[in-house]
């Protein structure tokens, strides 16, 4: 029997990060934990406490800026934020700016490896943004010997798709992509 279960803290509830609980005691991460398919009950609310924390904007706020080590991923939750990419990253010929949609993922590299941000990331109105730190994160993870070989694998391929990116086979990667 499955029941669903809105994670502590509530500005996860908020942004709609829902996990089912199995009667095995082990939760299923749809979103943003999407590489460990099952996680223990502990182990989520051991991962909202310690390694996800709410960020609010006010408008032309920056989250970062391009060449700035990354800390974590972020997720928009509410609001309005550009990302702007400028010539100087040596990925565009002309400076480009995109705006970023609710749910987005931002900066998922530096989940999985050292990340240093592509772009900046603006709020063009008040937003609300979850962080989830990579080192809270993974000490997290890390705990579980199930999830644990899981995470390396994939922290490991995810790493080795990201050097392997790059014209012509792919575009360079970017904190949205």
């Amino acid at each position: 029997q499955k029941r669903t279960w809105k994670v502590y803290p509530s500005f996860l509830s908020r942004s709609r990060q829902i996990y089912t609980t199995h009667a095995s005691g082990r939760a299923s991460c749809y979103y943003p934990f999407r590489t460990c398919q099952q996680l223990r009950v502990d182990s989520v609310r051991d991962i909202c406490d310690k390694a996800v924390s709410e960020v609010v904007l006010p408008p032309r706020d920056m989250a970062f800026f391009a060449g700035q080590e990354a800390t974590g991923a972020y997720q928009l939750v509410h609001g309005t934020m550009v990302y702007n990419l400028s010539v100087e990253s040596g990925i565009t010929p002309n400076n480009t700016s995109s705006y970023v949609s609710q749910s987005s993922t931002i900066s998922e590299a530096a989940l999985w490896c050292e990340w240093h941000q592509v772009g900046d990331l603006e709020a063009v109105e008040e937003c609300t943004l979850l962080l989830i730190a990579n080192d809270p994160l993974l000490k997290c993870l890390c705990t579980d010997p199930e999830v644990r070989d899981v995470v390396r694998a994939y922290a490991g391929s995810y790493h080795r798709r990201l050097r392997e990116a790059e014209p012509p086979f792919a575009n360079w990667p970017t904190d949205l992509e």
